[in-house]
């Protein structure tokens, strides 16, 4: 008899626990939903940034206009190549071939003679790497610079910053490639240096889906997809449902047709 006392408040206990587990699945496929809708809204704004006619990029623009408003945008830009400042972003692959990505600062054209111009840190392509850390250096023909009267399209991305370390030297002479996780301008140019805080995707040459010959092979944007957040909230939505209806016919067979003539 007094197991049989207990068993009722036992029931309640598994019950209250039982919906307390499937209102958390279900907040948790509610807050799924949520941020499937921020990175729809994200995506399409983005696309409409890319969309729209490209800026040219001098350094008035880059010192007048704040960086959020520059993100996704499509710049025309012209300018001398730093190729001696060479870094290396390590470890990425591209179609299954070990490879590194190639980021260059630029010296933008500047109408003032006596200033050196504003910088800015490109990326200008992947480039294959045995061991997905060591530039090529001996086998670029890169151009020295982009002429003014044809400019190159690049999109403004935003800087990883916090994800650059650690930096890495590569090359035996005292000449080596610096190497980094990620763009992070601030770890990669210092604070001295007058820099852009963004930095620039080379998108390919007009034309020439490859890009020019000799340069590194332009990296593909980013895809704008939704991402797995849908299936993630039909996930927690599912084992909430399973949880409820498991819970349910659990307690109808402990309760069975005639609880007062159970032992």
């Amino acid at each position: 008899m007094e197991s049989n006392a207990r068993a009722p408040s036992g029931l309640i206990l598994f019950a209250l626990i039982a919906l307390a587990a499937s209102a958390g699945f279900i907040r948790l496929g509610v807050w799924q939903l949520e941020r499937h809708r921020e990175v729809r809204g994200e995506n399409a704004a983005r696309a409409a940034r890319i969309a729209l006619a490209p800026l040219q990029l001098n350094a008035s623009l880059v010192a007048t206009t704040p960086t959020d408003s520059l993100l996704w945008r499509q710049v025309e830009i012209s300018g001398r190549w730093e190729l001696d400042r060479d870094v290396v972003i390590r470890s990425r692959a591209r179609s299954g071939t070990p490879g590194i990505h190639v980021v260059t600062p630029l010296r933008l054209h500047n109408e003032a003679e006596d200033s050196p111009g504003t910088g800015v840190l490109v990326l200008r392509g992947w480039q294959p790497s045995p061991d997905a850390a060591t530039s090529q250096r001996e086998a670029e023909t890169a151009e020295l610079g982009i002429d003014e009267e044809a400019p190159r399209l690049a999109l403004v991305r935003e800087s990883r910053s916090g994800q650059g370390g650690p930096m890495v030297e590569l090359g035996t002479d005292s000449g080596g490639i610096r190497s980094f996780a990620a763009i992070d301008v601030a770890m990669i140019v210092g604070e001295s240096d007058e820099t852009a805080p963004f930095f620039l995707q080379l998108l390919p040459a007009e034309g020439d889906a490859l890009g020019r010959v000799g340069d590194p092979l332009p990296v593909p944007l980013p895809a704008l997809d939704d991402g797995p957040h849908l299936s993630y909230a039909i996930q927690w939505f599912s084992f909430a449902l399973i949880t409820l209806i498991g819970s349910v016919a659990f307690l109808k067979r402990e309760r069975g047709p005639n609880p007062s003539k159970r032992v």
